[in-house]
């Protein structure tokens, strides 16, 4: 279970790269002589400035200062720059990150070190003495190892008070969300232009705009991250979450007493049944965002349903967005199917791309048919479509 949500500073709070890049190639042809081309450059990105001297140092062989001194005489620069240019925020980040005051604990993690992490929260408004976003702020110079190793993250967690495996990571470079993943935790890749083109392959999900994210969005990667079923959304009687396999037993139950006729039919091996329901969390969730899930009633947590919309394929080679479900045998004709479904319809409906739901019903089915048309489908014989 997510219980805590760490940043990135640079590149995702404060657009500070393109910056940082001048700041550092300024210093490096004013002091050392050296050019520093941006293919090279970009492997520091999310890194600390001393692993970046360092190994500039090493690489151009250029002993004329200490990794400190090039590190002071940077500072002069940025000094010069900043009280010029400042760091912009990064659009909506800084709402995001008050939206999700009070439902997660929040810590910045990033390269840079305190004195400018701190800097930059006042500026963005984030601290103060009446404000405090973030219940910690970590330094990367305070650990053994930068980024892409895990060290500060994992010290973040632990100032938090909490498991690496209950922590989601946002984070705009390759280095970052490596040490991320290294880390144990869940990572979700920002695409910031400008951070250059960085490999966030290894985040479990990415995103372009804090404006079109919120707190469920990262419940939602945590649990797909994890193999845990996200609960995605409510009605008064009903939890709408997602399958995993220890749900198999309660499922097969489901189906107990009901016309299979009308319904998709269950693995007669029980195992085989999970390890369909593990291929489903891993390729139709993670992929779709959407699909068939569970119907937990409220108060009792029994499970008496299932219902949502899959991607179809008919035998004539269209595609369409299909709607289904089954009710337990003793719940049934009590409003649970329409209770769930209206809110699957208006979920799809806010949350996708999606016109309209297919229908296909049994012409012997007569409650199924009226239920659908309840829900405002329109029939043509047994298919039926809803119009979203």
């Amino acid at each position: 279970m997510i219980k805590a949500v760490i940043f990135d500073m640079d590149g995702v709070l404060v657009d500070s790269e393109p910056l940082h890049y001048e700041i550092n190639k300024l210093t490096a042809k004013k002091h050392c002589g050296i050019e520093l081309d941006y293919e090279y450059y970009k492997q520091y990105i999310g890194s600390t400035v001393f692993f970046m001297w360092d190994k500039i140092k090493r690489d151009f062989n250029f002993d004329k200062y200490t990794t400190q001194e090039l590190f002071d005489l940077s500072e002069v620069i940025k000094d010069e720059l900043v009280s010029t240019k400042g760091y912009p925020e990064v659009k909506g980040a800084v709402n995001f990150v008050k939206s999700l005051t009070g439902q997660f604990k929040l810590a910045v993690a990033s390269s840079s070190c305190i004195a400018n992490i701190d800097n930059n929260m006042k500026k963005l408004g984030l601290k103060s003495d009446s404000v405090n976003a973030f219940d910690k702020l970590v330094s990367g110079t305070t650990v053994k190892n930068p980024k892409p190793a895990p060290d500060v993250f994992l010290k973040a967690a632990e100032e938090l008070g909490v498991k690496p495996s209950e922590c989601i990571v946002i984070e705009d470079s390759s280095n970052g969300a490596k040490a991320a993943k290294a880390a144990g935790m869940a990572c979700v890749g920002f695409l910031n232009p400008s951070s250059g083109e960085q490999d966030l392959s290894m985040a479990d999900y990415l995103f372009e705009d804090f404006d079109g994210i919120d707190g469920a969005f990262l419940e939602m990667v945590h649990a797909h991250c994890f193999g845990e079923p996200w609960k995605v959304m409510e009605t008064d009687r009903l939890i709408i979450r997602e399958m995993c396999p220890d749900d198999v037993e309660a499922i097969y139950k489901i189906y107990e007493g009901n016309d299979l006729r009308y319904t998709e039919n269950l693995f007669d091996d029980i195992d085989k049944e999970r390890a369909y329901i593990a291929d489903y969390q891993k390729y139709i969730y993670n992929f779709y965002d959407f699909g068939i899930w569970l119907f937990e009633e409220k108060g009792t947590g029994d499970i008496i349903g299932r219902g949502g919309v899959e991607l179809k394929v008919y035998e004539d080679g269209t595609e369409g967005i299909e709607i289904g479900y089954i009710i337990r045998k003793d719940k049934q004709r009590q409003g649970f199917a329409y209770e769930g479904l209206r809110s699957i319809l208006s979920y799809v409906k806010e949350h996708f791309d999606i016109k309209s739901v297919r229908v296909l019903v049994h012409k012997e089915n007569i409650a199924s048919i009226e239920l659908a048309k309840k829900l405002g489908a329109v029939f043509e014989g047994e298919n039926g479509k809803i119009s979203l």
